[in-house]
């Protein structure tokens, strides 16, 4: 406890911006969740099935070679072809509700004393009366907040992955090839993620703020 009761202090200021980031990550997943339901559901199937982006299609061939395999007609294979991979996150889930997450994972904490080094803990551990179960709880309390932290903390950072030029290219080229049997656009400047579905008359723009991802701390190890 002298080695690591600071990291309640640590870890409250750490999920103070979690907090605020596990919020602006519910917006962004009730938009895509309200506006665009039909295509945040295609791209959850796709992500639950390995993640490949990739389409179809059958040709005529007199054997099987290694751009595909035969279909139970003879003459027929079908080709694959691939536009990359999609990675997961909780925007392309039901409703991930972060913040709540993280709130509860806050309160673990929030009863221990905000000491900075060991000095400090170990007048605490003197002066609190309390006994050696109690300090035990304590211990177990912060590893707890500190795993929920960083399981919280890895969730949320995939979303800037997921919102980034490069899937967004991968996104439109899949679902604008016209083997694809799922028309759609997707388009990405430096600031907005913009995806349209037409025949499902989806809609949704993305806007994250990226800066709010970048103050996102680390937390020390357990010594």
């Amino acid at each position: 406890m002298e080695n690591n009761l600071h990291l309640a202090a640590v870890l409250t200021d750490a999920f103070g911006v979690l907090c605020e980031v596990c919020k602006h990550c519910d917006v962004l997943s009730r938009s895509f969740r309200t506006n665009a339901p039909k295509t945040r559901g295609k791209l959850a199937s796709i992500v639950k099935s390995g993640g490949v982006l990739r389409t179809s299609y059958e040709r005529q061939s007199n054997g099987v070679g290694p751009a595909g395999m035969r279909t139970s007609t003879s003459n027929l294979e079908v080709v694959e072809k691939e536009f990359g991979y999609l990675p997961d996150c909780s925007l392309l889930r039901t409703n991930p509700a972060l913040e709540s997450r993280a709130r509860i994972s806050e309160r673990r904490i929030s009863y221990l004393p905000k000491v900075t080094n060991s000095d400090e803990a170990f007048y605490w551990m003197c002066n609190s009366g309390a006994s050696l179960s109690e300090l035990q709880d304590a211990r177990k309390a912060i590893v707890l907040a500190r795993d929920d932290y960083k399981k919280l903390r890895s969730l949320v950072m995939l979303i800037p992955e997921f919102l980034s030029i490069t899937v967004f290219e991968r996104l439109n080229a899949w679902g604008q090839d016209k083997d694809n049997d799922f028309w759609l656009e997707a388009t990405a400047t430096e600031y907005s993620f913009y995806v349209c579905h037409r025949k499902n008359e989806d809609d949704v723009r993305l806007r994250p703020n990226t800066e709010l991802f970048k103050r996102l701390p680390k937390v020390p190890e357990l010594r």
